[in-house]
């Protein structure tokens, strides 16, 4: 039986001290308790739309070297055993493994399986090892991967150097963030549209537009950088993010923040920052149970999210 994993709605009430009271520029994330932090950038990214074909390559490959490893002479490395294990098991992979997937396509003289061997397949080493890579399905999966790459990180960018404006989503709907919990096991928590609503609503009702910090370090706040856009994606209304940045789902939060700190603009220019992350305090609605691939696919859907009119 596939694991599960939970997933949390996380909400606030208008009423208490609950949301967000701060936006920071980081370059990784920060958990600490009921406070989180959380953040939904390019490095983060992970992905498992790969074809159900990589995932049956791989498992094919992996039975065969089970079942026949006596007639097997052929020397795997941990790497592609594990890859294969990935692809079996439907699990995300990061830019960086896509990438060797990719790179893999150099072995693509091995895709057809020895025309002498055809009888005992799991005897072409080289046939094999394709396979558990994910074979020419997964492959050529990856390398249309990597194509897309740079529009994910459309999503934090300079919009104008001259009035250094920076701009990008700083929460989206809908899209499961994985987070840790004290035993150091994985879970995922979920910001809806309603909540996202509020959250953005408190937020300037309590003039926190220039609530900015540095890291989510306490100590880097009045840094002269302050929010001067907001929109919550809405295509009812016809509201969306400026052309060059991807589309999400409705009740996501884009904003742009003006960088008058020197120092902190010149960060900004080094990519020292990968884009933004809220801070505050959430309460939980719900705890569901999910089939952990199923919410790798939900996320693979947010982050390839198409306005349904396009």
């Amino acid at each position: 039986m596939e694991d599960k994993t939970e997933l949390l709605e996380l909400i606030i009430d208008e009423e208490d001290e609950s949301g967000v009271d701060y936006i920071s520029l980081v370059d990784s994330p920060a958990i600490m308790s009921n406070w989180q932090a959380f953040q939904k950038h390019e490095f983060e990214e992970t992905f498992n739309d790969y074809p159900d074909s990589a995932s049956n390559n791989a498992a094919k490959a992996l039975k065969w070297i089970d079942e026949h490893k006596s007639e097997i002479n052929c020397n795997f490395t941990r790497v592609g055993l594990s890859r294969a294990s990935q692809l079996k098991n439907k699990e995300n992979l990061s830019w960086d493994t896509i990438g060797r997937m990719a790179s893999f396509n150099r072995h693509k003289k091995n895709a057809e399986v020895d025309a002498d061997l055809k009888a005992t397949p799991w005897k072409d080493c080289g046939y094999l090892a394709w396979l558990l890579w994910g074979g020419t399905s997964g492959v050529n999966w990856a390398i249309n991967k990597m194509k897309t790459k740079d529009k994910y990180k459309t999503a934090f960018k300079i919009q104008d150097e001259d009035k250094r404006i920076v701009s990008g989503y700083f929460m989206k709907a809908d899209l499961p963030i994985i987070r840790l919990n004290d035993m150091n096991e994985k879970y995922y928590v979920v910001f809806r549209k309603p909540t996202i609503e509020k959250i953005v609503n408190k937020f300037f009702k309590n003039n926190y537009n220039s609530n900015i910090n540095l890291m989510h370090d306490i100590d880097y706040k009045d840094n002269g950088v302050y929010v001067i856009e907001s929109l919550i994606i809405d295509s009812k209304r016809g509201i969306k993010a400026p052309d060059g940045f991807e589309n999400a789902p409705d009740g996501s939060w884009w904003g742009s923040m003006r960088v008058e700190n020197d120092e902190v603009w010149q960060m900004v220019k080094d990519g020292t920052f990968k884009g933004f992350s809220v801070e505050g305090i959430f309460g939980e609605a719900k705890v569901t149970k999910y089939p952990t691939s199923l919410i790798g696919k939900i996320i693979s859907v947010v982050r390839k999210y198409k306005e349904k009119n396009l």
